[in-house]
């Protein structure tokens, strides 16, 4: 009696579990929306202490002893600044900076619309004669570079977390001498340690400041007579410290036309 009855109830809990082939199959769904991937900024823009950061070191008709305390009769427009500011979402790591210049012999060295009063700074194309006319060499801008002397460049932070950085330090030896001059710059990419990022909130910034000034250097230096230079700068802001994102500057030297 007792494996029949087994038996039986065996036969149920097969006959059980066939009948749940008939029953409708459970499902639910859900949706979860508004899910975003959103890529950070790194976004630094240039001011000098009001609009934008062109022409912050400017110098006409210079020659060998300009500085900014003894001008003479040269025209300078004083030391020059620019402002970093950090206008991304991220800080990034570390600002680099980098020195192009594109130089060629002018055939008077004026290429602005007034140099005088009123001044007109404006470029004007119509005065870029490519001479060189009034250089007695005729060797294109011959040394100019090595012959402007850095007597400061130094980066800040408006907050003044970081003390003053000297970015000569390391620098004056790039061409060979240990004179710090337009020449090094030309040749160098300057990385700034990471603590010198400005921060995002807006409230704080960067500050680039180079004074400069021509030397004598005892010798004739007619090599230079009319020639122009544009210093280029680069600023650039790198995520990781990894990075180098500039190349050194260089120097374009635009000579006279062939035809």
């Amino acid at each position: 009696m007792r494996s029949v009855a087994a038996a039986l109830i065996l036969i149920s809990l097969v006959l059980a579990g066939a009948g749940y082939g008939t029953w409708a199959i459970y499902q639910d769904t859900e949706t979860s929306s508004g899910n975003y991937v959103q890529a950070g900024t790194l976004d630094i823009y240039l001011t000098d202490h009001t609009t934008d950061a062109n022409q912050q070191w400017l110098v006409l008709n210079s020659y060998p002893r300009t500085d900014e305390d003894n001008p003479g009769q040269s025209s300078w427009m004083g030391s020059g600044q620019i402002k970093v500011h950090n206008d991304g979402s991220l800080r990034g790591d570390h600002i680099e900076l980098a020195f192009k210049f594109k130089c060629y012999e002018d055939d008077d060295g004026d290429v602005f619309v007034s140099p005088t009063y009123p001044y007109d700074f404006t470029y004007d194309s119509s005065k870029h004669t490519i001479g060189p006319e009034s250089d007695t060499n005729q060797s294109g801008i011959g040394d100019w570079l090595k012959e402007i002397k850095l007597t400061k460049l130094n980066y800040g932070l408006s907050s003044n977390r970081e003390t003053t950085y000297n970015l000569l330090n390391g620098l004056c030896m790039a061409d060979g001498d240990s004179e710090c001059t337009m020449n090094d710059l030309a040749l160098s990419v300057i990385k700034l340690p990471s603590d010198y990022t400005p921060l995002t909130d807006g409230n704080e910034y960067g500050l680039i400041q180079m004074d400069f000034e021509i030397i004598d250097t005892g010798t004739p230096q007619n090599d230079w007579q009319g020639d122009v230079c544009e210093l280029i700068v680069q600023v650039a802001l790198a995520q990781d410290p990894s990075q180098t994102v500039l190349s050194p500057g260089g120097v374009e030297v635009i000579l006279p036309s062939s035809n």
